[in-house]
């Protein structure tokens, strides 16, 4: 019975294809991005309430909280990205985080404001123009990693959702069309 290999699944022999290799690397470096960004802003809770704060975009009265519930989210969001477990939920919270995070860059860039963005546990001090275009091409790649993930993972091209790999499916309808009806001659004997 042939069976119907389908990208992005690994294939009994236990060879892997390039794009689940690159779909698991990039995986666990965004996993590892964002567990060393949670850590930094977990043991700095006030330092990243600034960084919030200087954005000037969210009410005081969110600044506070969201620097101390936003930082365990992205843990447990890095945490799923490198186990492999809720991995349809933890990439597209990965995808939404770097896009808000991405347009806020964007947005204070063009209002003018230039400071650190506070992404990995600074306290978002005024920075060089250099740094804050820096911070944008790092966090551009960064989405469009996630993008990537996102892709694979909306597209069913990645295994379960608990990141461990799927057996081959049966495809039968090939299997009926390779049967054929025994030759007459040999079955005569």
């Amino acid at each position: 019975m042939p069976l119907k290999l389908t990208p992005g699944k690994m294939p009994r022999d236990g060879k892997w294809d390039r794009g689940r290799v690159a779909f698991l690397c990039v995986r666990v470096f965004l996993g590892g991005v964002f567990l060393y960004a949670a850590l930094q802003k977990i043991v700095s809770p006030g330092d990243f309430s600034r960084a919030i704060d200087n954005y000037r975009i969210l009410p005081d009265a969110l600044v506070n909280m969201t620097a101390v519930v936003l930082p365990w989210i992205e843990l447990l969001t890095g945490i799923c990205l490198v186990s492999g477990l809720l991995l349809r939920g933890a990439v597209f919270l990965c995808t939404l985080f770097l896009l808000i995070f991405f347009s806020a860059l964007i947005f204070n860039m063009a209002r003018g404001l230039n400071m650190d963005c506070g992404c990995f546990g600074s306290a978002g001090q005024p920075g060089e123009a250099v740094s804050m275009w820096w911070t944008m091409a790092r966090d551009g790649t960064f989405l469009c990693l996630s993008v990537f993930l996102f892709i694979r993972v909306l597209s069913g091209e990645t295994a379960r959702e608990d990141g461990h790999a799927l057996p081959l499916e049966e495809d039968p309808a090939a299997a009926h069309r390779d049967t054929e009806a025994p030759d007459p001659e040999e079955t005569d004997g």
